[in-house]
């Protein structure tokens, strides 16, 4: 029990180069409370997600303050972010099909970008995992996997989830729908060749409340499909090349909006293995052809050559990675603009030093304004993003129109810091910086009747430091403490906007009777300090709020029986300004996993 509590400890916190924040693994998404990914990736430094109180409402990450679409993710090298607007929806991906979660602060993007890595069933042997969960203002699950060998050389997963929420706050129902399938095939004894296919939908539905006169739909929808040729034994090799492949579209109706793109694009990779370093070779090309208001048929290319080196120093690590890109704003009509994008970063680690190495890092990255922010037009009330505080006036309109190209915005970032590590005792203190390079950047601005994006002159001490720390500490008995917070202010003035977050648990974990019996538990405080916040509803100061919850759940024989309850003491808050969280959250699970 203790190797294999040390060895989980370890998965858990340890942390690629340049990863901010909590590393989850699956094993860890089983002891978590969470509705859906979101409520994970929250807890990341300076990860503000905001939406409308109901399953696949508009669900935008709002990182450091910044442009919601400054914040990238991948899902197994591939992009999830929309083209036309730059977003991630994360709504459509379940949490229970990943395997790993990462944040890397230092790469590509204002705010960093996400690391999704999928689950792979174990196939050997035929596996079927069930769950069934409800609680949570009437949001309830059922998920199912399954995967096995179908033939000597062949392996098939399918894996769906079914969601609702009925009855919630502003008379709302939702419906999720997913599902996904998967198929290995061994090409010889070098190569291995992976085919994927899934699809997702989201229907919300507002009936007769204050938000609008008439009934609004929201209903967010993607279908991807993905092939992947890689090498069986790629630790056995000198350059592990792989080949990756993507087909994507999606589509957006909130109200009389209507948006659809199709996407698609290749990542072609390959590492060179020499004596201190591993020389990483990336080109990725990206195509999207788009239709939405006020913008019609419009394509986007984007193409990127990337080059890291991980070194092995005497004191220590390296890491330098270089890429350009060449993007095009648009393509209408024979007009095209393209531009050329780099991105440069530097990382050192340290070797332990009595048990504690140093850790830094420093970034330039340039991030393209996506087309729909720089040249779409349409009223507010039919998309109501959350923005800036303009947005409470749902009377407004967003115009976009423009004849120049969308410009480019440049920032500086660091990273700089410490680990400490004993046994299966870790802590990282991090103090991140993040500013615009330059004298312009762009920002929203109001002239009463409309929302307008600008490149103008970057305000004053636009500069921001945030301050994040993770740290997990065995106990006796069976007990751990977990826990990361981060806070974020501005350089000019640091006593004032501030905005802090923390999670703390103390987490139980042992086995009875000789193995039949697994009991988890832990009971968890969370920290949401005092914010400017704004939502359609209004913009005001809210918090501090400190929330209380309890977990508890037995395995026996893989059959497990979950109760958990969030703010045991009825603490009233909210995220967003008019949108008021339930006094207490109760939720109940049963999750069978099935070896035939």
């Amino acid at each position: 029990m203790k190797n294999s509590l040390f060895f989980f400890v370890l998965i858990l916190f340890a942390s690629a180069a340049g990863a901010q924040g909590p590393v989850y693994t699956q094993s860890d998404l089983w002891t978590l409370p969470y509705e859906d990914l979101s409520d994970l990736l929250r807890r990341y430094p300076a990860m503000y997600p905001s939406d409308y109180g109901t399953l696949g409402a508009p669900l935008l990450f709002r990182p450091w303050n910044l442009h919601p679409w400054e914040l990238r993710a991948d899902l197994d090298g591939f992009p999830q972010n929309r083209r036309f607007d730059g977003l991630y929806e994360s709504n459509l991906q379940p949490g229970n099909e990943l395997d790993t979660i990462r944040l890397h602060f230092l790469q590509r993007g204002g705010a960093g970008a996400f690391d999704l890595i999928s689950r792979s069933l174990k196939v050997d042997t035929p596996y079927t995992e069930f769950q069934i969960r409800e609680g949570y203002y009437g949001y309830g699950t059922v998920d199912f996997m399954h995967g096995q060998r179908v033939y000597r050389t062949t392996t098939m997963e399918i894996s769906g989830r079914l969601a609702w929420y009925d009855g919630l706050r502003y008379r709302s129902a939702s419906r999720f729908t997913r599902i996904r399938g998967k198929v290995g095939f061994d090409l010889g004894s070098r190569w291995r060749m992976t085919a994927a296919w899934s699809g997702s939908e989201i229907k919300s539905d507002f009936t007769k409340n204050d938000f609008a006169a008439d009934s609004l739909k929201y209903v967010p929808s993607r279908e991807e499909g993905t092939i992947t040729l890689a090498q069986r034994d790629s630790f056995k090799t000198s350059l592990d090349p792989s080949l990756r492949l993507y087909l994507r579209e999606d589509d957006e109706t909130w109200h009389s909006f209507r948006a659809h793109e199709m996407s698609g694009g290749w990542i072609l990779k390959m590492h060179a293995n020499l004596p201190r370093q591993r020389l990483t070779f990336h080109q990725t090309g990206t195509w999207a052809r788009m239709r939405y208001p006020g913008i019609e048929r419009r394509v986007e290319l984007c193409g990127g050559l990337a080059l890291s080196d991980s070194i092995g120093l005497g004191f220590g690590y390296g890491q330098v990675r270089a890429e350009l890109r060449r993007e095009s704003g648009w393509r209408h009509d024979r007009e095209t603009d393209r531009r050329l994008l780099s991105d440069i970063m530097v990382r050192l680690e340290t070797k332990p030093v009595r048990n504690i190495s140093l850790q830094g890092g420093m970034e330039y990255t340039e991030c393209m304004v996506p087309a729909l922010w720089w040249s779409g037009s349409y009223p507010l009330a039919e998309r109501p993003l959350l923005i800036a505080p303009e947005f409470a006036d749902l009377s407004l309109r967003y115009d976009g129109s423009r004849e120049s190209a969308p410009p480019v915005d440049r920032y500086v970032k660091t990273a700089a810091g410490f680990r400490w590590r004993r046994k299966s005792a870790q802590m990282d203190i991090q103090i991140l910086t993040m500013k615009h390079a330059g004298d312009y950047a762009t920002r929203f601005t109001s002239d009463g009747s409309s929302l307008t994006l600008v490149y103008d002159k970057a305000r004053e001490n636009n500069a921001q430091v945030g301050v994040s720390a993770s740290a997990v500490i065995p106990l006796q008995y069976g007990l751990r403490l977990d826990s990361w917070w981060f806070a974020q202010a501005k350089t000019g003035d640091l006593s004032n906007d501030i905005d802090t977050r923390g999670y703390t648990r103390l987490f139980f974990e042992k086995e009875y009777f000789h193995a039949p019996l697994t009991v988890r538990s832990h009971i968890s405080y969370e920290h949401i300090g005092r914010r400017w916040a704004y939502s359609d509803r209004g913009s005001m100061n809210l918090g501090p709020n400190h929330i209380f919850g309890f977990r508890i759940s037995g395995t026996i024989r893989g059959v497990t029986l979950l109760w958990g309850t969030e703010n045991i003491l009825k603490h009233h808050y909210s995220y967003l300004p008019g949108y008021r969280m339930i006094a207490k959250e109760e939720y109940l699970a049963f999750i069978w996993r099935l070896w035939l």
